[in-house]
């Protein structure tokens, strides 16, 4: 689709009609809206994606949504082109209708140059993987080609049980003759005790197989593929289990751990590169029951003007909102079918709390959304949070310094003259200090002001005339 830029598209479709491969096609639609915007021209491109109508029809709620780019690209009319619906947002218009699917699993690491292997769900559940290589080895009949992979629990985790329920390595075999086929390296179930933050690799037994008399003469490799699958032969209707299985994590809360995976391929021990590790879990921020995946709300959270020590933390700092993305309308004829947004009620929890007092300094505070309607399915919307910055200020002391009546000269200066006080506790340091005899004229005093508690107040200084007269 994106090769249509830079000219005008729109695309719909039902999500339903699986025939129609209308769930490649959003994710294609995700990609386009990407490449759009990144030439400045988003607003050329838009998508609408729902279900519950016929295929091939555009229901009138959809007409609604699509007129802007007809008034806009064909009649020349300046108008708000913004079309951005997928199925998500659908189902706040039709609950329940549309398909358990999450499209961010192939999305997420758009714009991170560092692509994760995309599986169904998180890890411990779901996690069906397909692994390259690139791997050249020259195969004569009868050698011994050999498989292993290996799994890694990077950072901090708990002890775990990771459980490979069944696999093998396929790799396509060229002979001279340029005919070809394909030979598997059957690896067999088993399981890995992981201890508590232990990050080393973990290697799994090798399988093997006898290389057939296929080719005549030495075939050739070029790369291998690694399967995990959680059944050896799911037949129809019956696609078979999880790849990865694990003890460790919540998958209710998708509190899972990273689950870091490889293998290699040699024959009669020559080749055995390891393949890049590839993380084969998508960190969903949340886990999906039937019939879908919740929306995830927008926090808005401006960053707060600086304070002074000692202000109390209030809702004028404390002011996040949380809003969603839905549709405007029903399904019925007349109604725009166009996204807009509406605020979500929740309950924000604030770290540090209102009334909490910050002594100066720069801070990061933080807050966690739950929606009220908090859940796992579609109709139901994710717990979110945010941050912002903000800034202590020093508080100022105040000096509170009258100006002395005149003196008579040979009189030294003292707590007659020297005599100024402040807001808060601390030490006064004056010029000239006491004790000064100061000639015939006018002079001033002055005085610089340290606070006992020199972290919350600033210093301050302040100054008075003085006559001295003969």
């Amino acid at each position: 689709m994106a090769m249509v830029a830079p000219r005008a598209l729109v695309e719909t479709g039902d999500s339903l009609y699986y025939w129609l491969g209308d769930r490649s096609n959003t994710i294609d639609a995700a990609a386009t809206e990407k490449i759009y915007n990144t030439y400045g021209i988003g607003d050329r491109f838009g998508y609408y994606i729902d279900s519950n109508h016929s295929h091939c029809a555009v229901p009138a709620y959809q007409q609604a949504a699509l007129e802007p780019f007809i008034d806009r690209f064909l009649l020349g009319q300046d108008v708000d082109t913004h079309l951005a619906v997928s199925w998500q947002e659908a189902d706040a218009m039709q609950p329940g209708q549309q398909p358990t699917i999450d499209p961010n699993m192939w999305t997420a690491w758009w714009g991170s140059n560092n692509p994760t292997f995309p599986n169904n769900a998180v890890w411990n559940s779901g996690a069906n993987v397909a692994l390259p290589v690139q791997q050249n080895l020259s195969l004569n009949s009868g050698d011994t080609v050999s498989a292993t992979f290996a799994l890694q629990m990077p950072g901090t985790h708990g002890a775990a049980t990771v459980t490979y329920p069944y696999g093998f390595v396929e790799t396509d075999v060229t002979c001279p003759d340029s005919s070809y086929y394909t030979l598997k390296i059957p690896l067999t179930g088993q399981s890995f005790s992981i201890p508590a933050n232990d990050t080393s690799l973990h290697a799994s037994t090798a399988g093997s197989t006898t290389v057939p008399n296929t080719c005549t003469g030495a075939g050739q490799t070029t790369g291998a593929y690694f399967f995990a699958l959680g059944v050896q032969s799911p037949g129809a209707g019956n696609p078979g289990g999880p790849g990865f299985q694990t003890t460790d994590g919540t998958q209710a809360t998708a509190q899972t751990e990273p689950l870091n995976v490889t293998f290699n391929i040699s024959d009669n021990g020559n080749g055995g590169t390891w393949a890049p590790m590839t993380t084969v879990n998508f960190q969903n921020p949340y886990s999906c029951t039937p019939p879908g995946c919740p929306l995830t709300p927008v926090v808005t959270w401006p960053t707060p003007s600086n304070i002074t020590y000692p202000t109390a933390l209030s809702s004028t700092q404390l002011n996040a909102t949380a809003s969603a993305q839905q549709i405007a309308g029903m399904q019925i004829s007349g109604s725009s079918g166009e996204e807009t947004t509406i605020p979500l009620p929740g309950t924000f929890a604030y770290s540090p709390a209102a009334g909490t007092v910050l002594h100066p300094g720069t801070y990061l505070l933080s807050t966690t959304f739950t929606p009220d309607a908090v859940g796992s399915s579609y109709g139901k919307y994710t717990i979110a949070t945010a941050s912002v910055p903000i800034t202590v200020g020093q508080a100022n002391s105040t000096i509170t310094w009258p100006a002395p009546s005149s003196i008579k000269y040979r009189t030294p200066l003292s707590s007659n003259q020297l005599d100024a006080t402040a807001s808060i506790p601390g030490t006064f340091v004056y010029s000239p200090p006491a004790g000064t005899v100061l000639k015939p004229g006018t002079y001033t005093l002055s005085v610089t002001f340290t606070p006992t508690d020199s972290v919350d107040y600033s210093s301050a200084t302040a100054s008075v005339p003085l006559t001295v007269t003969k």
